[in-house]
């Protein structure tokens, strides 16, 4: 079984997706999101995640981000451009 961290990178995610469920999964990093215009709900809790990419900021329908459990030290200035509801 491949482990969470490279079937995120490595697997196409759908242009139409509303709700992205990735916590617990030891991830470090996660790949551009730019793509998901859609996407209105990311959980990304319980992982390893030292950093957000920037293209987090370019996603118009996201609101609610979930972050808990993570070792982020700052999120993308883009970020606060956004409504989205923060746990951290």
């Amino acid at each position: 079984m491949w482990p969470a961290s490279i079937l995120i990178k490595k697997t196409p995610l759908p242009q139409a997706l509303t709700s992205l469920e990735a916590a617990g999964n030891q991830l470090v990093t996660l790949p551009d999101l730019d793509q998901l215009t859609s996407l209105q709900k990311l959980a990304a809790f319980g992982n390893q995640l030292t950093r957000l990419p920037a293209s987090i900021g370019a996603l118009p329908s996201l609101r609610e981000l979930w972050l808990q459990g993570n070792l982020l030290t700052a999120l993308p200035p883009a970020i606060g451009q956004l409504q989205v509801s923060i746990h951290i």
